[in-house]
């Protein structure tokens, strides 16, 4: 009969393979994650070389690494993403933010930020701000080359329109994404131009009415500032030419010439009564004006119209004239629809010119 020391000493020797690789496995694990930190600046280097292209500056003060042994955590001192073209200028600031990859995945990266702010200017002038907490961030690159930036405000952040329009959204986000070389030859046609980027634009909870404010001390049943506590806006645009326009006359002249073009792919607005969705396209002139149309449809177009009265942007004649329009064009699924037209420097609207504009940049 055998004894029980030389079985369990058998035992222990049938495990000592398994015990072997997994301690073997663990350090080619850690050399392989000290490693990747190690060339966690040259990624990040490489990162902002290839923003570059895109005319977009990375700049941060200092950041270190962390986050063994699970993943990579690089952690930023602010950080600041600029794109300046001409006159116009967007900034991406944070005092601090904390980026996280796996180290096997590195083309991925999730951005933490407490506290942000993201802003468009016009020379001096704010033209779009939004400030919030518990922001996100999505960075996606493959094939050496940025595929996706993507941001992600929650917490109810903070939205201003111009100098004293200011509200707070239920949440906002902003996404941009570059085609890889085979999509852009897929989008390429005799007539098309490759798509360069999409971009989209996802707004959730704006409160509209803030932004009337009636004449009467007590509201109306029929004021705008009673039927539309919230708005939710949602739009995406991809942009096609032969080269990403930049903001100067030369550029966008030459992105014009060459058969530029920026296609709404989709609109929708939502609220409590009015649903609008649509597309559309846009094009430059040779004055560098914005030219092109935009279809909405939907079940009514009174909300709307109800709604760009109360905000002063057409009359009660204008607004009688464009609900004869759209009540004139249905869909076959009977829904009403309203045209936007942009040519020659006047806004067009269901028959009625309801403004007019200049060149999109001064030469």
């Amino acid at each position: 009969m055998p004894s029980n020391s030389s079985s369990k000493f058998g035992f222990v020797t049938s495990l000592s393979p398994v015990v072997t690789l997994l301690f073997l496995g663990s350090i080619v694990y850690a050399v392989y994650w000290y490693y990747m930190a190690e060339n966690a600046e040259t990624y990040v280097r490489t990162l902002r070389d290839d923003l570059r292209q895109y005319g977009i500056e990375l700049d941060y003060d200092d950041f270190s690494i962390g986050g063994f042994p699970y993943r990579l955590e690089l952690d930023f001192e602010d950080p600041t993403l600029t794109i300046e073209q001409g006159p116009a200028t967007l900034t991406w600031r944070a005092p601090e933010a904390q980026a996280i990859a796996q180290p096997w995945k590195l083309n991925h990266a999730i951005i933490v930020m407490p506290a942000s702010q993201l802003t468009l200017r016009n020379d001096d002038d704010t033209m779009f701000q939004v400030r919030g907490d518990n922001a996100q961030a999505s960075v996606r690159v493959e094939e050496g080359s940025l595929r996706q930036i993507s941001v992600a405000y929650g917490g109810e952040p903070m939205m201003q329109f111009g100098r004293e329009t200011t509200m707070n959204a239920t949440s906002a986000g902003f996404h941009l994404r570059i085609p890889s070389a085979a999509e852009k030859a897929a989008t390429t046609t005799d007539l098309n131009q490759p798509k360069l980027a999409d971009l989209a634009v996802i707004i959730k909870g704006l409160p509209v009415a803030e932004m009337i404010k009636p004449e009467r001390k007590t509201p109306r049943p029929g004021d705008a500032i009673k039927t539309y506590p919230t708005t939710d806006f949602e739009g995406y645009l991809s942009i096609h030419g032969s080269s990403m326009p930049q903001l100067s006359v030369a550029n966008l002249k030459r992105w014009s010439d060459n058969s530029g073009i920026a296609n709404i792919n989709g609109i929708v607005v939502k609220s409590s009564d009015l649903t609008l969705s649509g597309d559309g396209s846009f094009a430059l002139d040779q004055s560098l004006s914005l030219e092109g149309a935009i279809s909405l449809k939907g079940r009514s177009a009174a909300p709307a119209l109800d709604l760009l009265e109360a905000l002063k942007v057409i009359n009660a004649d204008q607004k009688a004239t464009m609900a004869s329009a759209a009540q004139n064009f249905q869909t076959d699924e009977g829904l009403e629809q309203l045209s936007i037209m942009l040519l020659g420097g006047t806004v067009n609207m269901g028959g009625e010119t309801i403004g007019r504009y200049g060149p999109f940049i001064k030469r």
